[in-house]
């Protein structure tokens, strides 16, 4: 079974292990580049889109950029540690690149291993 996410929402991980004990579960994560690293465009708003909240951020703003990115990088660590804890398998895909040769790459690996 393939679970094709954002993975942004973090509160998964009993339920994800229930359905791996009776299915092969494969986590697809579905990344873009903005989520991973944010372009220096400027002031920018944002809006929550579950609250409603707007803020507002510099992203000429270094600090704030590495920042971004730093904390981007520990959240998909976090993700690939719990998926790994409930035994899922995952394959990351961007949005900005075509994604059979990673989904090649991640089968032949996967063979190998079974």
């Amino acid at each position: 079974m393939f679970l094709v996410s954002d993975f942004i929402e973090t509160d998964f991980k009993k339920p994800i292990s229930l359905l791996n004990k009776r299915h092969d579960v494969i986590a697809v994560s579905v990344r873009d580049r903005a989520e991973v690293a944010l372009p220096d465009v400027g002031i920018i708003e944002f809006q929550d889109a579950e609250t409603g909240e707007i803020i507002v951020v510099d992203t000429s703003s270094r600090k704030f950029r590495q920042q971004y990115s730093g904390k981007s990088a520990r959240r998909f660590g976090e993700l690939k540690d719990m998926l790994r804890s409930v035994k899922v398998d995952c394959i990351s895909i961007s949005t900005d690149r075509p994604y059979v040769q990673d989904l090649v790459r991640f089968f032949h690996m996967r063979h190998k291993r079974y």
